[in-house]
């Protein structure tokens, strides 16, 4: 089987030790693992990454500007990964895996069965204690509760 995952940052935390780890059985299992993130510093991170395939893209959109906006590029990342394999690729993955940000889901349903797997939903986790704070973020979780269904 041919699996693809779909990771924001593949750094160091408790979401990238699950992916690693996961690829790696997945791998160990016979099967072909390729991960795509928007960012790998093979410097910082799991030491088994290097033994798998992680491609990276979007690499060109910065993570913030200022401090500010994490999460509007967070999710342009994921929907620029998510077209770079559905239009920009020619393999074909028999499942793709997306976990933490589920922007590019409906975009990657059109050609691959998905599984979303998220620690904890960002909608959850965010603090909204100013007006200005809640606007923000009300597109974002409108989005959210749309591509992961909940």
């Amino acid at each position: 089987m041919r699996v693809a995952f779909v990771h924001p940052d593949l750094g160091i935390g408790g979401a990238e030790r699950l992916v690693v780890d996961l690829a790696v059985a997945l791998k160990g299992r016979g099967h072909e693992v390729v991960i795509y993130t928007g960012h790998y510093d093979p410097r910082r991170c799991f030491p088994a990454t290097r033994g798998l395939d992680v491609r990276v893209r979007a690499k060109w959109l910065p993570r913030h500007l200022l401090g500010l906006g994490h999460i509007v590029f967070a999710s342009l990342r994921h929907v620029v990964m998510s077209l770079c394999l559905l239009f920009a690729s020619s393999e074909h993955f028999d499942v793709v895996v997306c976990d933490q940000i589920a922007t590019g889901v409906p975009i990657l349903a059109m050609r691959y069965p998905v599984a979303f797997y998220v620690h904890f939903p960002d909608k959850l986790l965010a603090s909204r204690g100013s007006v200005l704070r809640r606007i923000y973020r009300a597109p974002f979780d409108w989005l959210q509760e749309r591509t992961t269904g909940a």
